[in-house]
């Protein structure tokens, strides 16, 4: 099974394409995608969304996984980031994919087994989990991986 992860944001969003096959993963691809703050929101979306697409008709992946939103204080990121979360939903129905939604807590659980883990334990997990070094890689490139490998467990290999 092959599980296309995204960190959501408006800013940048992290994509990962992880495979899982029995008890074995695997970290095919990771990648953080930036927008410019200069740029029109409108089109900043256009690039997140083709950003996504891209990813699927490279990796094919068999689901979207994405983490859910998370109500921030500010009002304004909340709204940009709900907007964006839109793009990488229209994307995954528009490619026929099956989506996955987890809340941050969930994901922190599967990775680390505590649903309340700060980013450096994601970190040292993810790189336990799949053996590789992650730095130099930004936390929405992580949360990224940590979504896909969430799913792959809780499907454990199961296709969708």
């Amino acid at each position: 099974m092959r599980v296309l992860g995204v960190d959501p944001g408006y800013h940048r969003i992290g994509l990962a394409i992880v495979e899982c096959a029995g008890n074995r993963v695997a970290l095919i691809r990771s990648r953080l995608v930036e927008t410019s703050r200069e740029e029109d929101f409108h089109l900043r979306l256009h690039d997140l969304f083709a950003s996504v697409q891209e990813a699927i008709l490279e990796y094919n992946p068999d689901a979207l996984a994405v983490e859910e939103l998370f109500f921030a204080k500010n009002v304004k990121t909340a709204i940009g980031v709900a907007h964006a979360r839109g793009v990488i939903l229209l994307a995954a129905a528009q490619a026929g994919l099956p989506l996955f939604e987890y809340k941050p807590s969930v994901v922190k659980l599967a990775i680390t087994s505590n649903g309340n883990a700060d980013k450096a334990q994601i970190e040292f997990m993810v790189e336990r989990l799949l053996g590789i070094d992650l730095k130099g890689r930004k936390d929405d490139e992580i949360d990224a991986i940590a979504v896909a490998l969430c799913h792959s467990f809780k499907h454990g290999g199961k296709k969708g």
